[in-house]
């Protein structure tokens, strides 16, 4: 199937989007200070970025932008939006940018889409273990029981993710992962 090329909204004649998710830099003219030069047409290579969607930067009187490749897509193929302002993806799989994979909606309902609540309250049931400097060991049921006990959710998941080392003078860990390393530390 072949793909279909539009003008990048705000971008028209520097880049085009496709509706599979590709985006490419148009070929044209640049003055620059001594001389004119072509740039011919290329495919930009996106990346992702903090939320782990692929993302590109493009260029436009001499500033970079960072846009989504969902929203490059959406605007192009569905419009610009007056009323919804976020893009969602039908399957939840954010880098499965192809036009019939994307839609317009609010804050609200993008979520509650799927099974994102679901997930996101099972990684929060998790029970947590705690170990001090001295060796004493306590476990919480769950990140949420944290603010009961006076612990700030935030620095738990930055020990939890490998961010910080310590919070309060203890290392924190889920305790399934204690389990697989003791496991893995009785095997050898």
């Amino acid at each position: 199937m072949k793909e279909t090329w539009k003008p990048v909204y705000r971008h028209e004649g520097l880049y085009e989007v496709s509706d599979t998710g590709s985006v490419r830099a148009v070929s044209r003219e640049v003055n620059s200070r001594y001389k004119t030069r072509t740039l011919s047409a290329k495919t930009l290579k996106p990346s992702l970025d903090k939320d782990g969607y692929l993302a590109v930067s493009l260029y436009k009187d001499g500033k970079a932008h960072r846009k989504r490749v969902s929203r490059l897509v959406a605007e192009a193929f569905l419009g610009v939006p007056s009323k919804f302002m976020e893009v969602n993806h039908k399957d939840e799989n954010v880098r499965n940018n192809n036009v019939s994979n994307l839609e317009w909606c609010d804050r609200t309902y993008n979520n509650n889409y799927g099974t994102r609540t679901l997930r996101s309250t099972l990684s929060r049931s998790k029970p947590l273990i705690a170990t001090g400097i001295d060796g004493a060991i306590t476990i919480f049921p769950s990140v949420s029981s944290l603010k009961i006990h006076g612990y700030a959710n935030r620095s738990v998941y930055r020990c939890l993710k490998g961010i910080r080392k310590h919070y309060r003078n203890m290392t924190w860990k889920y305790l399934n992962d204690m389990e697989e390393t003791d496991e893995h530390t009785r095997n050898y």
